[in-house]
């Protein structure tokens, strides 16, 4: 009996450790999985470190992502979940100084999730304003030309695409065609 006594114990809490890892392995795990594409996996990770620090905004963000890349049987909720996590994270970010990356890339998975939710005019938006805040982001601007062309507003697209070319030229980059 003295013996399964110890032996219990450590089971307990190398199970304990297994489920209940530290914030910080926790977001580094989520990371991983997010760049592994394991969008399930990150999604459960950053739900439970949202459950712990509720104003937590890499997990907010890190969750808005994995909800719009994993494509779930719930995807409708999870782009309206997402979108309201990144205009959270967008509403922090703005009054911060010198965010202007950080904010690119939030208003840029805001543009997906509006584009795949069939936004295509609040998708516009986010991708303008991404490139407004980082004007290396120029996905941001090929990706306005794809809706523009997909909602047959040619004329816009190809005024985009000039501006498209201009600055892939200027950043010593080959545009896309």
């Amino acid at each position: 009996m003295m013996r399964t006594l110890p032996l219990l114990f450590i089971a307990i809490t190398l199970s304990r450790s297994l489920f209940c890892l530290p914030e910080q392995e926790m977001a580094k795990q989520a990371r991983q999985l997010l760049s592994e594409a394991k969008f399930d996996e990150a999604a459960i990770l950053y739900q439970k470190l949202l459950n712990r620090q509720a104003a937590d905004d890499r997990s907010k963000v890190g969750l808005a992502v994995s909800l719009i890349y994993r494509n779930g049987r719930n995807y409708q909720n999870d782009l309206n979940k997402a979108i309201a996590l990144l205009n959270e994270s967008i509403q922090l970010h703005s009054m911060i100084p010198n965010s202007n990356q950080p904010l690119a890339f939030r208003y840029f998975q805001l543009g997906i999730a509006y584009w795949y939710l069939g936004r295509s005019d609040f998708a516009l938006a986010a991708f303008d304003r991404c490139y407004l805040a980082d004007r290396s982001m120029t996905a941001a601007v090929f990706n306005s030309i794809t809706i523009l062309e997909e909602l047959g507003r040619f004329e816009e697209a190809n005024q985009k695409k000039q501006f498209y070319r201009q600055i892939a030229t200027e950043n010593s980059v080959t545009p896309n065609n």
